[in-house]
């Protein structure tokens, strides 16, 4: 896969859905990660990170691509890469990007603005966590990988609690997670392979019951699952909850560049690379 990924490299730095397409900041930040320590075509990585660097926005964050709208979850994704390889300065800015990006807690004002308006404070534990676009609700997936940018570069802490507490509460039935809506129009709502491995990923070091019948929906999505992405992401999950060796999912072709780099991520994370 990793000669494919090479060969793909479109002349900008970048790299597309597929081979040829217009370059997207989440396909090149995966495709640098999966291939940065490995042995590359001269210049590979280089012109791969000055393409990310020269699109990185003022404040720090990545659009899907440059040109078009305002920054966005990929800059967690970004965030992934190491500071020494993306530049300390590029990476700082991009971490609190990251950090500005979380769904922000009502204030006081918001309180009692809820408050006279009827509506009961929520029970349970503060949740926050992050859009896909600025503005909006907040979803599984760049929650997800937001947390794991945070915790790879030290940014435990209140943040990354409210954000796991997010997914808790996010859990659908079944114990897996879909995009982000456990209930629609009053019925409960399946989840998904992709989005449960990252969720679980996400949660590493988080026990209780909630976690346990994630790991049971792990296990029963893995072993039907379609998509590499799928597979790879249930397969790291449930290593690093100490589940690994149940089964070996099903082989699979990935459908884009963007999932062959992510299978060559959690296939270097298995072996001991601590990549995510």
């Amino acid at each position: 896969m990793a000669a494919a990924l090479l060969d793909a490299q479109n002349a900008d730095g970048g790299w597309g859905a597929q081979a040829g397409g217009r370059s997207w900041t989440e396909t090149t930040a995966w495709a640098l990660l999966s291939l940065h320590g490995r042995d590359a075509k001269p210049g590979v990585i280089e012109k791969g990170l000055a393409w990310l660097r020269g699109s990185q926005l003022p404040e720090g964050g990545w659009a899907a691509a440059p040109g078009i709208g305002e920054k966005c979850w990929v800059t967690a994704v970004a965030a992934l890469l190491p500071p020494a390889l993306l530049g300390v300065d590029v990476h700082g800015r991009a971490m609190a990007a990251v950090r500005a990006g979380a769904e922000k807690l009502p204030d006081r004002v918001e309180r009692v603005r809820r408050w006279m308006l009827g509506q009961k404070p929520a029970e349970g534990p503060v949740t926050q966590g992050w859009p896909w676009v600025p503005g909006t609700a907040p979803w599984v997936v760049p929650s997800a990988v937001s947390i794991l940018a945070l915790r790879k570069y030290g940014g435990e802490g209140e943040l990354v609690d409210h954000a796991r507490n997010y997914l808790l509460a996010r859990q659908c039935k079944d114990g897996g997670w879909n995009h982000g809506s456990s209930r629609a129009l009053g019925y409960d709502t399946a989840s998904y392979p992709e989005t449960t491995g990252l969720a679980l990923l996400a949660l590493r070091g988080v026990r209780g019951e909630a976690v346990e019948r994630g790991l049971a929906a792990a296990e029963r999505h893995a072993r039907k699952c379609q998509t590499m992405e799928g597979a790879q992401w249930l397969r790291l999950a449930l290593q690093v909850h100490a589940r690994e060796g149940v089964f070996e999912p099903p082989a699979h072709t990935a459908g884009d560049l963007r999932e062959m780099a992510i299978g060559m991520i959690v296939e270097r994370c298995l072996a001991g690379e601590a990549l995510l």
